[in-house]
Parts: C-alpha cells; structure tokens; sequence
C-alpha cells in the first residue's frame, strides 16, 4: 500500500533549467546548443549540483572553456529566468498533499534550490526535501537514495517515486519503491491510477 509520494522536481514539477539556459547563451553567443550543453553538464553540473563547485565557479568555469562574451551576473539571472513550475503538476500535487505525505527528492545546486524553495513556497508543499547540494551526494547514486530513506524514514515499499529519468527510478526500485517514469501530466494520472492513487485530476 502506498503511505508516500516522492517527487522529482527538475521535468516534473519545475522545468529543467540547463537545457533552456544552454539554448539562450547558445542564441546570444552564436554556438551551438547541445555542444554548450555537452561542456556545462557534463564538466561542471555534477560538482555544482552536490555543492562542490560554487555558482560562481560554475558559470566562470562554462564562460572560460566556451569563450562566453556573456557576464556571470547575466548568466545567474538567465538561469532564474527559466525556473518556470508546472501547474498542472502543483495542481496533482496539492490534491495528493491531502491524503498522502509528500517529498521532494532532487538533483539541484544550492543557489538555485533555495531560489525555487523560496519562489514556489516548497517547504509547504513537501514535508521535507532531499537534495544533492544538501546531501553532497546526488542521482542515481544508491547511497543518496538510502540517505532519503533514512531523512524521510518511510519504509521504500510503502512509496512511489516519480522521477523524469530513467536511470533515476532503477536504485528507487532496488530499494523495494513504486516508480513512474514522468512523461506528461496525462500519463502520470494513469500511472497514479494503476498504482492505487484514484479521483485525480487537473
């Protein structure tokens, strides 16, 4: 029986950031997209994400290897720009809040976790967040997912866990959790529904 629900954020209540961002400093900057993408994931995001690598560091870093005309204090700002929420996600959210305990399980940079915490209010809509720049450890990392366990302190076979990657869903399930892969706010209401979680809807 599900008792909890455990939420990504980034593709599944809060748009994904990186991939936005890369496309405007790839427009201004005359580059290409998924090359821009390709050098601020890949190199830097996983040391920014577990707090490792200052935002500072981070766009100062992408800005160096990538020859960015752009200034890091427009860089910070565009990321904020794009930090957009789903509604129909918070809509589903709010209904489950209702009846079921509540979690949000991210990967997230600590600036830009505390902007969204502060600017969507999350702290009311999730009895606690789990995230990597808190933790130091981050997706699909089994021990990151052992820590949300123990913060949580729920039984993992009695949650469900809805993440937008795939990879991340595999340790959740090692772990004895219900897993959704997001895809669409449609998809998710079916998948709640064959899971146990009936009546709702956006």
């Amino acid at each position: 029986m599900i008792k909890a629900v455990i939420f990504d954020l980034g593709g599944v209540l809060i748009e994904d950031v990186l991939y936005q961002l890369s496309g405007e400093i790839a427009l201004k900057e005359k580059l290409n997209q998924d090359t821009l993408f390709e050098v601020i994931h890949g190199r830097y995001w996983r040391l920014f994400r577990t707090n490792k690598l200052s935002e500072e560091k981070f766009f100062g870093n992408a800005k160096k290897d990538l020859k960015l005309k752009t200034s890091i204090k427009s860089l910070k700002a565009m990321a904020r720009k794009y930090t957009k929420i789903n509604q129909k996600v918070l809509k589903i959210i709010k209904k489950l809040k209702r009846n079921y305990p509540l979690y949000a399980f991210n990967n997230e940079a600590k600036p830009w976790n505390e902007f969204k915490k502060n600017k969507y209010k999350l702290n009311k809509l999730f009895v606690k967040l789990v995230s990597s720049c808190d933790e130091r450890l981050d997706k699909p990392n089994p021990l990151f997912y052992k820590r949300l366990m123990k913060r949580i302190k729920q039984n993992p076979r009695n949650c469900i866990f809805i993440d937008d990657k795939a990879e991340n869903l595999k340790p959740a399930r090692k772990l004895g959790m219900q897993t959704i892969l997001f895809k669409s706010v449609e998809q998710l209401i079916k998948d709640l529904n064959k899971a146990g979680i009936k009546n709702i809807t956006v």
